[in-house]
């Protein structure tokens, strides 16, 4: 007899469970996350042309050349002050460059992101759209579908902030 309501029990519990609101889910993934676009994407210059123009550069160095069939790949650190993008640029068209990550580390680039330096632990983690049920942890990471967003706090602000974008 007990055999046979226990299947019955168990789906009535998952019928009566309680479903977890978007701040209660898992913190360390975010469904809609992507390092290009979205609510929580960079916001870079369309063109390599356009992030050289950032600012003053302080330091261009080439990281890897890769050969393809008709075309090159160049992966290059540009840093700023307070900034560090590594792209990679297409010797077949000048104006398409993919990033793979993006350090931010001064308050002077928040137009760049949702996130800048500076910003309240608090207001990171109300743009995240998730509860922040870690409060005593200074290095905090997050992922989407291939992204990853890396957070480091000190006293309850935000000192930098990693974008690290899948390029295939």
């Amino acid at each position: 007899m007990y055999s046979c309501l226990r299947p019955m029990m168990i789906s009535a519990c998952l019928l009566v469970a309680p479903v977890a609101s978007p701040a209660e889910r898992d913190a360390s993934y975010i469904e809609d996350f992507s390092c290009n676009g979205g609510r929580l994407g960079l916001r870079l210059p369309l063109t390599p042309a356009g992030v050289y123009k950032l600012g003053t550069m302080v330091q261009s160095l080439p990281i890897e050349v890769q050969q393809w069939d008709g075309y090159r790949t160049t992966a290059k650190a540009l840093r700023y002050r307070g900034l560090t993008l590594e792209i990679i640029t297409f010797s077949n068209d000048a104006s398409r460059y993919l990033i793979e990550t993006a350090t931010i580390q001064h308050p002077r680039w928040k137009q760049l992101a949702p996130f800048y330096v500076g910003q309240s632990r608090a207001e990171v983690f109300r743009v995240l759209d998730v509860k922040d049920s870690t409060p005593e942890v200074e290095q905090l990471e997050f992922g989407g579908d291939g992204d990853t967003l890396r957070f480091s706090f000190r006293s309850g602000k935000l000192v930098q902030v990693q974008y690290v974008c899948y390029t295939g």
